[in-house]
């Protein structure tokens, strides 16, 4: 779902992808989101540290399983940041 998020960015300016994050054993865990979802490179890394990234997003879009979600949602909660779960 990842892939298609950010390949819809490419197209929808002034919209733009801030972080990607992964669970921590993802094997995409460090390369570029761009990349990883077979388009050109965008210079963000995929990551796992919601709370380090959440100062350069304005929303976060969640599509994690949901012990990982309820995490994000607190952490959201926290920082008062929106947060969209499909």
């Amino acid at each position: 779902m990842g892939h298609v998020l950010i390949n819809a960015l490419r197209s929808e300016p002034p919209l733009k992808l801030a972080a990607a994050l992964a669970a921590s054993d993802d094997p995409a865990i460090g390369q570029d989101a761009g990349s990883h979802a077979a388009s050109s490179e965008l210079g963000i890394h995929i990551g796992t540290d919601l709370q380090a990234v959440l100062d350069a997003c304005d929303v976060v879009v969640d599509f994690s399983r949901p012990d990982a979600a309820i995490q994000a949602l607190e952490l959201c909660a926290a920082f008062n940041k929106p947060i969209a779960h499909r």
